[in-house]
């Protein structure tokens, strides 16, 4: 009786917990009207529905162009939704092996132990830093004397444990022979102080920053977008000993950040035909809706009908990766499209579902991915757990 109880309380405080965020996105609905989108109670009430079956909160409803009304109501629910969403990524994937990807560390050697193409980590900065067989700068005396070295240039430093590429820092050449570095990709100077007051920086947050290797973005995308590696979003689920690829997006720099990250620095996220890897229509974010052309909006030069080169390697890299870490269900891949080859970059067990379905007329759910989500039934986990079952299969 009291088990029963208990579960009673916890429904009841995630039901109220989702009406507090209905209440939290009314100001967020009251951006939006005029021309092509429905009046605001039917929004904020179709929202409210989304958010309670597919956990679609107000910023999804109107990236993911829900307010359409050219959309039909099967369409609408087939997209997945932020809210609640570590809950059902922790249905998916086994717990005990998240650190794998929460840790670069951890993902670089696993992923080089498989013998999967990555970045071998140069070395690694802070005095959280404590690494075998990867020297660690853990004081200033030592970071200088690491990057002060001759031939030590053309570095990418990132956080151990951050996401979307906060904190990074890329090094181009070093100026005139001096400890000073092009940082890219706007070409203004760096050196050992701002590296240094970059290390203490994260230090005071608990963590500690690695260094890879910068390696150079692909000439056909380089000629969109010099000087920042573009990477190919894959999602891959894995049923028994069968990887399966749901779905695939480039992801694009806007020009002005050493990553690609598309929400948080205004980048790009380009729809990928899964056959041949050729570029759709490109989209990007402005005021929380979305934006399209065929073409970059910071250099202006043609994306959409551009192949992706490598396109079947690509792919293998994501298939093999899924099966080099079978302890996961369902994950997604970075790989960057570089001069040398595709390199696997990150993976992610908890992905955020809007790169790869923004933009789009269809949500992950109607996809061969529908099948993870209904494994052990997982769709439970998606927004209050009101989603039934889907029967429909990819098309």
């Amino acid at each position: 009786m009291i088990r029963y109880a208990y579960r009673a309380l916890q429904e009841l405080e995630h039901y109220l917990a989702a009406l507090s965020k209905v209440i939290e996105d009314l100001p967020h609905h009251r951006r939006y009207g005029g021309p092509g989108f429905p009046a605001l109670p039917l929004r904020v009430a179709e929202q409210a529905r989304l958010l309670f079956s597919n956990g679609i909160h107000a910023k999804n409803y109107y990236l993911y162009e829900l307010y359409r009304k050219d959309l039909s109501w099967s369409q609408k629910q087939s997209f997945i939704g932020n809210y609640g969403l570590k809950s059902l990524f922790a249905r998916l994937n086994e717990r005990d092996y998240w650190s794998v990807f929460d840790d670069k560390v951890l993902f670089t050697r696993h992923m080089m132990a498989s013998g999967l193409p990555v970045l071998p980590i140069r070395c690694a900065l802070g005095k959280h830093a404590k690494l075998q067989t990867i020297p660690c700068l853990r004081d200033e005396a030592q970071v200088r004397d690491w990057f002060g070295q001759d031939g030590v240039q053309n570095i990418f430093i990132k956080p151990v444990d951050s996401q979307n590429a906060k904190g990074a820092i890329s090094l181009g050449t070093r100026i005139n022979g001096e400890a000073v570095w092009d940082r890219l990709p706007n070409g203004s100077d760096i050196g050992l102080d701002s590296i240094w007051a970059h290390a203490q920086e994260w230090t005071s947050k608990g963590t500690y920053l690695i260094a890879q290797d910068r390696v150079e973005p692909h000439p056909d995308l380089a000629a969109i977008v010099p000087n920042i590696l573009h990477t190919v979003r894959v999602v891959t689920w894995l049923e028994q000993d069968d990887v399966k690829v749901i779905d695939a997006v480039l992801k694009m720099g806007k020009g002005d950040y050493p990553a690609d990250n598309p929400f948080g620095r205004g980048g790009i996220v380009v729809p990928l035909d899964q056959a041949s890897g050729v570029c759709q229509q490109p989209v990007w974010i402005v005021d929380g809706l979305v934006r399209r052309e065929d073409h970059h909006p910071g250099s202006g030069v043609r994306v959409t009908g551009l192949e992706i080169p490598q396109w079947q390697d690509i792919l293998d890299i994501a298939r093999r990766a899924a099966e080099a870490c079978s302890f996961h269900r369902t994950l997604a891949w970075d790989i960057g499209v570089t001069t040398e080859g595709p390199v696997l970059i990150e993976g992610n067990w908890c992905p955020d579902p809007a790169l790869n379905q923004i933009g789009k007329d269809r949500g992950l759910i109607m996809t061969n991915w529908v099948r993870e989500l209904n494994r052990n039934r997982g769709y439970k986990r998606v927004g209050l757990g009101l989603l039934q079952a889907w029967r429909r299969q990819s098309r």
